[in-house]
C-alpha cells in the first residue's frame, strides 16, 4: 500500500490579549485568508489561548514531505510573521519579500516613498552591492 505524504499544516497559537500578542493576532486577521485561498490543501489552524497569564505565540509548520518547524512570534509583526512562516516552508527570497511588500501595502505599513522604491533601491540592496 502506497503511503500519501501529509497534506501540509500550519497551526497559530496566540493569546487572546496581551503584550507581546498583537503581531500574531493581526497575522491570523490580515493574512492567514490570503495563505488559506493560496494553498487549499493545507490545514491551517488557528488556536487562541485564554489563559491571562499565556506570554508566548508560535507557529508550528508542517510541511508536505512531513517536516516540522516552530517558529515562536512573541512579539514579531504580522508581515515579519509572514516572512518567518514563508521562509520555514522553503519559499524562495524574491517571492517572500514580495509577499511581505504585497503585505504591507494591503495594510497600509508603507509609505508612498517606499511604494516608489524598487528592492534594488532599498537601503539592504544597495548595503549588499
Amino acid at each position: 500500500m502506497h503511503r500519501s505524504a501529509p497534506a501540509p499544516a500550519a497551526q497559530v497559537v496566540h493569546a487572546a490579549r496581551g503584550a507581546g500578542q498583537t503581531g500574531a493576532r493581526k497575522f491570523q486577521k490580515e493574512l492567514l485568508a490570503p495563505l488559506r485561498y493560496q494553498n487549499p490543501e493545507a490545514v491551517i489552524e488557528v488556536r487562541v489561548n485564554d489563559d491571562p497569564g499565556a506570554s508566548s505565540a508560535s507557529a508550528h509548520l508542517v510541511l508536505s514531505g512531513g517536516e516540522s518547524h516552530e517558529v515562536d512570534i512573541t512579539h514579531a509583526r504580522s508581515t515579519d510573521i509572514l516572512r518567518a512562516v514563508l521562509t520555514a516552508a522553503g519559499v524562495e527570497e524574491v517571492a517572500v519579500e514580495s509577499a511581505v511588500r504585497a503585505a504591507k501595502v494591503a495594510n497600509g505599513s508603507l509609505g508612498p516613498v517606499d511604494l516608489e522604491q524598487t528592492p534594488e533601491e532599498t537601503p539592504a540592496g544597495i548595503a549588499g552591492a
